[in-house]
């Protein structure tokens, strides 16, 4: 299951939520995973990068960093994620999403 960036998803037990979010390595920010990941979920993919493989890749072309995370028991939970530059402290991220997990029984 790939939701919109942000908003709300349902899951049942052992289901799978993919993200893929845009990212561009080249300027220094990439996505994290913000702890902690709610209790009813497990981190299957802790973001793989892709370049697109729509432009030429080269200096300053992006792509996408994909997460994946499975469902581990029913409940509800928040799941988010910053787009950010690790070197860089007390500034806040460049962006963020925020996903509202619920999940129910298989």
């Amino acid at each position: 299951m790939v939701p919109e960036p942000g908003g709300q998803v349902t899951l049942a037990v052992r289901q799978e939520l993919g993200l893929e979010l845009e990212a561009n390595p080249t300027t220094g920010y990439g996505w994290e995973v913000v702890p902690p990941v709610p209790e009813v979920l497990t981190v299957v993919d802790a973001g793989t990068y892709r370049a697109s493989s729509v432009t030429e890749p080269g200096m300053g072309s992006g792509g996408t960093t994909s997460f994946v995370f499975r469902a581990l028991r029913q409940g509800t939970g928040v799941l988010n994620l910053a787009y950010r530059r690790p070197w860089e402290t007390g500034v806040p991220p460049a962006r963020t999403v925020r996903v509202d997990v619920n999940v129910r029984p298989e």
